[in-house]
């Protein structure tokens, strides 16, 4: 009996091991397919607690913060919107997706760093001028 617990032990963490393989793309833009319309594989490329940056309430300073995981909430990459411009910069072992506003007014930087051919969202900086 103590050997078929240790062989279904080892069974599934060989098997979480396998699973967790699959779920890293080390191409960014395969990753930010599934990373901007699936929310499970979304807060799974999370660094928690996530790096978050904001401007104070005079506009003037950055104010550093982080977003916890019971806090975040899906963001659909997805969907078209005719009110922001997007630039992606792509490097070896980070990306950049920002939001621009059409106005200029306003842009949010997504930062993305690539560890082990895993891509991770680790930081937000939400600015508004």
């Amino acid at each position: 009996m103590k050997y078929l617990v240790l062989i279904a032990i080892v069974a599934l963490a060989a098997c979480k091991t396998r699973q967790s393989e699959q779920a890293c793309d080390a191409d960014f833009d395969t990753f930010f397919r599934k990373f901007g319309s699936d929310s499970i594989y979304q807060k799974q490329h999370i660094a928690f607690p996530l790096l978050s940056q904001t401007q104070d309430e005079d506009f003037t300073h950055l104010v550093d913060g982080h977003i916890e995981a019971k806090n975040y909430y899906f963001r659909d990459f997805t969907r078209d919107n005719d009110s922001y411009q997007l630039e992606i910069v792509k490097k070896k072992d980070s990306a950049y997706y920002t939001q621009m506003g059409v106005e200029g007014n306003s842009a949010t930087t997504y930062s993305f760093a690539n560890k082990n051919n895993c891509w991770t969202l680790v930081a937000v900086r939400d600015i508004t001028e």
